[in-house]
């Protein structure tokens, strides 16, 4: 599996905080790499800074879409994502927010070091420093958005469950309607019009 290097000089939309351009740098260079960059959108307060209607400076975590092949490609993307190289200066690397299921993740062969250890969940929330990140300094966090059509289509889906206890794990009701709550809560359809940055390459809808 082939290392995802930070270029030298990266360009980055001014005035983005230096976490938002690392977690945008890594996003485009895995997407590229695996030949879903069209696939990938951002959207959320950064897609508004790159329109002009936020204060770039003001920004919190990245939010970004998925769809089509990248879904297609989800696993890959999120072991692309955690073989970036670290930020040489403030040490940035991704690593999951949350916990899920061990028996997932050593059928998927992805090292798992999750920053919140109480919770089974989603992997769909990434962070790039888990100290800032439990300090609830949002620029550190990177929130993947799937379809409620196109999730399931992402292998071991049913266990992308909504901060469901450790504890509970184990009663499979509880499973059922987590899993259920979570998928209620994910978006039929992108909304807004995309757009592309010349700058970062990417697209981004607002």
């Amino acid at each position: 599996m082939p290392r995802y290097l930070m270029g030298q000089g990266t360009q980055c939309r001014s005035g983005l905080p230096r976490e938002s351009c690392y977690i945008i740098d890594c996003i485009k260079r895995v997407s590229s790499q695996l030949g879903v960059l069209n696939d990938v959108i951002i959207i959320g307060g950064v897609a508004k800074c790159l329109a002009g209607l936020k204060c770039c400076g003001d920004v919190g975590d990245v939010d970004i879409f998925i769809k089509g092949s990248a879904v297609n490609k989800f696993w890959e993307f999120i072991r692309g994502l955690f073989e970036c190289e670290p930020d040489e200066t403030n040490g940035f690397r991704f690593q999951p927010v949350y916990d899920l299921h061990p028996q997932i993740i050593n059928s998927l062969g992805i090292p798992w070091n999750p920053c919140q250890r109480e919770y089974y969940a989603h992997p769909l929330a990434l962070t790039i420093n888990c100290r800032r990140h439990l300090e609830g300094y949002k620029r550190v966090n990177l929130d993947i958005v799937v379809t409620r059509d196109e999730v399931t289509r992402i292998l071991y889906h049913e266990f992308f469950l909504y901060l469901l206890d450790r504890g509970s794990i184990n009663n499979g009701e509880m499973v059922r309607k987590s899993h259920e709550e979570f998928m209620n809560k994910l978006p039929t359809q992108l909304l807004g019009l995309v757009e592309y940055e010349h700058l970062i390459g990417m697209h981004y809808a607002v």
